[in-house]
């Protein structure tokens, strides 16, 4: 793990690699080889990243697996949810404020 890289210095490297993926490969490719390839540049730049990670629903001592996945997560701290079209939706919004509201990795968004 890379200690004490802000959030914004990953951000960076997320958008530098997607641009970089995107100028090579273009765009229409299916989600999975997009997060395939930034999955293989953050790990061969040496951060953590995890992939596919189970998302549970905390409640009381208990943890429960509803399904939640994220794409990628980087130094555990920065989502990473790949998304393959030509407009974001407001529900693809809202699937990426859950994730990081489970993860108590919501700031303040509103």
């Amino acid at each position: 793990m890379l200690l004490n890289l802000s959030e914004k210095i990953i951000t960076k490297e997320i958008i530098k690699y997607a641009i970089e993926i995107h100028k090579q490969y273009g765009p229409g490719l299916r989600e999975r080889f997009y997060q395939e390839c930034l999955y293989f540049l953050f790990k061969k730049a040496g951060f953590y990243v995890e992939k596919e990670k189970k998302i549970p629903v905390k409640i009381y001592d208990s943890k429960l697996f509803l399904g939640y996945r994220a794409d990628l997560i980087v130094e555990k701290r920065v989502i990473i949810e790949v998304k393959s079209v030509n407009q974001i939706s407001g529900l693809m919004i809202y699937q990426v404020i859950n994730y990081l509201k489970l993860k108590n990795l919501m700031w303040d968004y509103y």
